[in-house]
């Protein structure tokens, strides 16, 4: 059982954001009006529509930032209703509870897929004056927007039930401002300087979530994977390994 697991002596967050649920509500895009279509767009909320900037007013970064919500919520919701219609299209008989995600039903269907279009809209790709760093403009694929309206994402492809315990952000479990709290042992946070996913933002915020007292934070030049030439992967180790020597210990 989980709960009878050795609990570990460090904790440590590298280039890391909030949870998935959250993450993926920044970088959804608000302006699709239909889930369907993947070119359906409302151009009141497309942060690539050059009236609206970059760089955005506060009154566009707020707007934006609860549509993108929303569209979360929608999802959710949507999710919620398709799992009760594919369960209860089968005899009650075969049905599923929810506690049994990997049990297959009398009939066969426990869950669906489906596509969530466009993924890669946050508004800190394209305007660096929002959670300000050493990055460039851009995102993991590149160019934002045509990242955007690409087949990829954090999940192009998922299932109702995954949907559900990962990427609902009222739904999930996985969220640091829930879990960070119980962890209490040495904790050590380092933030990639150049990182163009993961922001400033998210280290503080993991930081400021976790209930160790003794904690740290460091920020580092670098990309996500401290990847590029450049990207000082000697110093990212002399700084982990040096604060396990001051606790201590050695890393393996």
């Amino acid at each position: 059982m989980l709960r009878d697991l050795p609990a570990a002596d460090f904790y440590i967050s590298l280039a890391a954001h909030p949870g998935r649920a959250v993450v993926f509500t920044e970088w959804l895009d608000p302006s699709v009006t239909d889930e369907n279509d993947p070119l359906s767009c409302d151009p009141e909320l497309d942060m690539f529509n050059p009236k609206h900037g970059p760089p955005y007013s506060d009154e566009f970064i707020g707007r934006y930032r609860a549509a993108q919500v929303a569209r979360n919520e929608r999802i959710t919701l949507w999710a919620e209703s398709e799992l009760d219609r594919v369960r209860g299209a089968q005899s009650q008989e075969g049905r599923l509870t929810i506690d049994s995600f990997g049990s297959v039903s009398k009939d066969g269907v426990f869950d669906r897929f489906f596509a969530i279009p466009r993924q890669f809209a946050d508004l800190r790709f394209t305007d660096l004056t929002i959670d300000p760093s050493k990055r460039d403009v851009g995102c993991y694929l590149g160019d934002p927007k045509r990242a955007n309206y690409s087949n990829y994402g954090l999940a192009s492809i998922t299932s109702a039930r995954e949907w559900l315990a990962m990427w609902s952000l009222s739904r999930t479990q996985v969220r640091s401002d829930q879990q960070l709290p119980r962890i209490t042992q040495p904790a050590l946070v380092i933030m990639a300087n150049h990182d163009t996913g993961c922001f400033p933002s998210h280290g503080h915020a993991i930081f400021n979530a976790l209930g160790s007292d003794d904690k740290r934070m460091v920020e580092l030049d670098g990309g996500h994977y401290f990847e590029r030439p450049g990207d000082d992967r000697d110093k990212l180790a002399d700084v982990i390994a040096d604060w396990f020597g001051e606790h201590g210990a050695e890393p393996a």
